[in-house]
């Protein structure tokens, strides 16, 4: 067994396609980038949802084994999967919850592994992340959290939007610009 205050890196592992809900793959999560957010990683991160059914056992396993390699178990110790259904978003409820960050810029590809950039990314979109598993030990919380890498992004596969958004073209219904005059 590891001692605790050493980190155990896991084998490198590429997730099942999920929901794209959060994302700074070009630059770091920061107050400066997303004012609103009152927890900025300062770190390039992602948030993906997975359907419960899901096979999410071989990320899942290999996280448990270094948990046990580090900490002697498994019980106790914070894992990278949350319940949806726990969260506040209603677009989360259903979902297992996964987040991944990392200090360097993650390489970031399409569907076809051809270099993209966050702007061509959208809330909603299926991504699979290349991440390897780590521990930690801050304070009095031992867990284990997941390395970005790198992630692929589905730009051409069919998505519904989380924002719900809708181009301007398409926001309005069609009417007559004198019906428009005020």
């Amino acid at each position: 067994m590891a001692k605790t205050n050493e980190n155990v890196f896991g084998v490198a592992k590429v997730s099942p396609k999920g929901k794209l809900f959060f994302f700074d793959f070009d630059s770091p999560n920061t107050v400066e980038k997303h004012p609103k957010n009152l927890y900025p990683s300062g770190k390039f991160d992602v948030t993906l949802g997975f359907t419960k059914d899901t096979d999410l056992s071989e990320l899942m396993n290999e996280c448990k084994r270094i948990a046990k390699e580090a900490f002697g178990t498994v019980d106790g110790i914070d894992l990278p999967f949350a319940d949806g259904d726990e969260k506040s978003m209603d677009s989360m409820h259903g979902l297992i919850i996964v987040r991944a960050k990392c200090s360097k810029r993650p390489g970031l590809v399409d569907g076809k592994k051809q270099r993209i950039t966050e702007d061509e990314c959208d809330a909603g979109m299926w991504v699979k992340i290349h991440v390897t598993p780590m521990t930690y030990l801050s304070g009095k919380t031992k867990g284990v959290t997941l390395l970005l890498k790198n992630a692929q992004v589905l730009v051409n596969s069919a998505y519904e939007s989380l924002g719900g958004a809708v181009s301007a073209e398409n926001a309005f219904e069609a009417e007559e610009e004198e019906d428009l005059a005020f």
